[in-house]
């Protein structure tokens, strides 16, 4: 199949991955698209003319973009050509790239645009990121045209988060401090730890109790073990959700349970805040999550990207209890089951 020489509308479906076996013989030399088994989770971005320009590849935390270039007529020889042909490409590929990293949601109402246009230091961060992206596949076509795909990682320190991460950090500190100076606290946790005694008052007031030991005349029981929670997969099956850099875990009392401000910032940086699949049974096999996860249900997005997830007050509760002494939240041991 010939493709054209401007405006490449990229054909791609599922991964944006190359099989370079095809099209040896091919005068287009187009680029073929393999799929992976498990429904990836992955976003396209085109333009308004519903051009397809790259890919946002949620499930390896990859953004691939594809440029094609043509030998130029005021070439002097072939070999001219062919490097023209081939800069042209890349530069392509490479402004491809930036415009769908632009698209990549930070949090429920920004997106990479807004840091890019609003933040001189996340402009030239990016920038370089995509200077220094990856050429993932080549081909040369008989005429002596280049198509060429361009990837950038997400995580990493030299991924997107990397670059995101510290001015996403202010903000949302920012927006706690804020929401803690005009808001009471909401349903403070209530501990088993005993008051301690006032000056004057007599300890005897407060006696202590052996833990899982009944203080009555019934035989002594142990109190059984908590169960230790290796990972967090959360299912928002049938909300929408879209995926983020940062998203939120919110509670229906507005408590957040999770955000940059709870979670390891090397944990974000090295692998995001989170993994996206599209099945439970897929999630439960993920290492990302361990042994033995925790698998609640999310109730409704959040914010006008729909990225952050909120849970009912119960499942809040038990999700904050589980994370005491297991540390699966600063971790990032965090799964999202979308549709």
């Amino acid at each position: 199949m010939n493709m054209p020489r401007s405006g490449l509308p990229i054909a791609l479906a599922g991964l944006l991955l190359l099989s370079t076996a095809q099209a040896q013989d091919s005068g287009a030399g187009h680029l073929s698209v393999r799929k992976e088994a498990g429904e990836p989770m992955v976003q396209t971005v085109s333009t308004l003319e519903n051009e397809m320009i790259g890919r946002i590849d949620w499930d390896n935390k990859t953004v691939y973009a594809v440029g094609d270039g043509v030998p130029p007529m005021d070439a002097v020889n072939p070999a001219q050509a062919r490097v023209r042909a081939k800069r042209a490409a890349i530069d392509e590929a490479m402004a491809r790239l930036l415009e769908t990293v632009k698209e990549v949601k930070v949090d429920a109402e920004s997106t990479t645009r807004n840091f890019i246009n609003e933040n001189r230091t996340v402009q030239t961060r990016v920038s370089g990121l995509i200077k220094n992206a990856t050429v993932a596949e080549l081909r040369q076509a008989s005429d002596g045209s280049y198509q060429i795909m361009m990837s950038m990682p997400m995580t990493g320190s030299e991924g997107l988060t990397a670059s995101l991460l510290p001015t996403q950090m202010i903000r949302v500190q920012q927006a706690k401090t804020v929401t803690h100076a005009t808001h009471a606290p909401l349903n403070p946790p209530q501990t088993s730890t005993p008051s301690v005694p006032s000056a004057g008052q007599s300890a005897a007031t407060f006696p202590q109790a052996t833990p899982g030991v009944s203080s009555g005349d019934a035989p002594a029981t142990l109190a059984p073990k908590p169960a230790i929670y290796t990972g967090l997969i959360v299912d928002a099956r049938g909300l929408n959700p879209s995926p983020a850099a940062f998203p939120k875990l919110i509670s229906q009392a507005g408590d957040v349970l999770y955000d940059l401000t709870i979670v390891d910032p090397n944990a974000a940086t090295e692998r995001g805040m989170c993994d996206y699949k599209k099945s439970l049974d897929v999630a439960r096999q993920q290492p990302r999550t361990g042994l033995n996860p925790l698998v609640v249900k999310a109730v409704a997005t959040s914010g006008t990207n729909k990225t952050d997830l909120i849970l009912d007050d119960e499942t809040a509760k038990q999700v904050k209890s589980a994370e005491t002494g297991a540390g699966f939240l600063r971790n990032a041991q965090v799964i999202v089951v979308v549709d």
